[in-house]
């Protein structure tokens, strides 16, 4: 009996250790690419996908002020930017949708409904965003 219980807690720690972790949260240096969704469901190809525009683009989400919390607004995102960042080579890519509204006085609205937070982008880095992705604002 007791070398029952001795086998079975064996296996428990060995089963422990072999299974993985929680998956891990990416990071925008891991970033590679990002689809654009605009407001009436249309994609443009892979907009962003070169070194030198991601790149960019990773110095324009830096600037995001984000804060914790769900939001409801008024109207459908002006767009929608697919991240997609590779976490680990040979796996699958991971995928965080960005909601982004441009508002009349030039700055931007985010929700990241992935994470639960809401983030401001101020007027000269929506204006990036905006030439970055070729965005006009109707």
């Amino acid at each position: 009996m007791k070398k029952t219980i001795v086998l079975l807690f064996a296996l428990f720690l060995l089963t422990g250790c072999i299974l993985p972790g929680p998956a891990k949260e990416p990071t925008l240096d891991q970033l590679t690419r990002v689809d654009v969704e605009y407001e009436d469901n249309t994609y443009f190809e892979s907009v962003i996908e070169g070194e030198e525009e991601v790149n960019e683009l990773i110095q324009i989400l830096q600037e995001i002020s984000w804060e914790d919390g769900k939001a409801e607004m008024a109207r459908e995102p002006d767009m929608i930017l697919h991240l997609f960042f590779t976490v680990e080579e040979g796996m699958p890519e991971s995928i965080r949708p960005i909601q982004i509204w441009f508002n009349s006085d030039q700055t931007a609205t985010l929700i990241d409904s992935h994470n639960a937070r809401i983030g401001k982008l101020k007027k000269e880095y929506a204006s990036k965003l905006q030439e970055l992705i070729k965005f006009e604002v109707q």
